[in-house]
């Protein structure tokens, strides 16, 4: 294995990665006893002295392209946040007029159609009306109890081309107790509460395993690091 003093390159990595997963393969599976756990910790020590060599290599790189990128970002930002705010000042005013036209569209649709079922019922009275006057109680009660059609308008949305308008709806909780206890009565599912892995991993690090939560069981998990001298 390279050592700390080594000249590591692309090629120098590329060469040894291959013999340094053989080789931790084969420490892995050689523990046995407590010769074998200490070979396995000098290779590791080897391992990670290996890894801070490549890291000091490389970081000069990744900093230099990462900067650029930064920068790049910056720039693009820069250029596209006046053009951001101006799209939505547009786009804020277009649905704000769009949504006028169609509650006013909604509107004339309820008008006509009112219109239109009153024109149908002073008809169907006014045929009601003759049949009784002709003597024909039968049909004119036939006429009376018919059914209505709901009468149906639709008026032409605005459009124009290139312009596509939709609802998109979002969900906002405005409490969440009341979405706790539906949950727990079964009535959304359980998906809606997402845990707060972070926090319940903070718990468990300061509690251990007198942590007690109903739903919730504290792990514990051996890690094992190396330190470079």
């Amino acid at each position: 294995m390279l050592m700390q003093n080594d000249v590591v390159s692309v090629e120098d990595v590329r060469a040894e990665l291959p013999t340094v997963v053989r080789q931790a393969k084969a420490v892995a599976e050689s523990i046995k006893d407590k010769a074998t756990w200490d070979a396995a910790a000098v290779f590791l020590v080897d391992v990670k002295r290996f890894r801070k060599k490549i890291e000091d290599t490389f970081e000069p790189v990744v900093k230099k392209a990462h900067d650029a990128w930064k920068a790049a970002c910056k720039l693009r930002n820069d250029v596209e946040s006046p053009l951001d705010q101006a799209e939505r000042q547009i786009k804020g005013a277009m649905a704000r007029w769009y949504d006028e036209q169609e509650r006013k569209r909604k509107e004339e649709e309820a008008r006509i159609a009112a219109e239109m079922k009153k024109q149908e019922d002073d008809s169907r009275l006014n045929q009601a009306a003759d049949l009784e006057a002709a003597g024909d109680k039968e049909a004119a009660e036939a006429v009376l109890s018919a059914p209505s059609v709901p009468a149906t308008v639709t008026l032409e949305k605005p459009k124009t081309d290139g312009i596509g308008m939709r609802k998109r709806w979002r969900a906002e909780v405005i409490d969440k107790m009341a979405l706790i206890k539906a949950v727990a009565e079964g009535k959304a599912p359980a998906a809606m509460l997402e845990p707060n892995a972070a926090k319940l991993n903070e718990l468990a690090r300061a509690m251990n395993d007198t942590m007690n939560i109903p739903g919730v069981r504290a792990v514990c998990e051996t890690d094992v690091s190396a330190r470079v001298a």
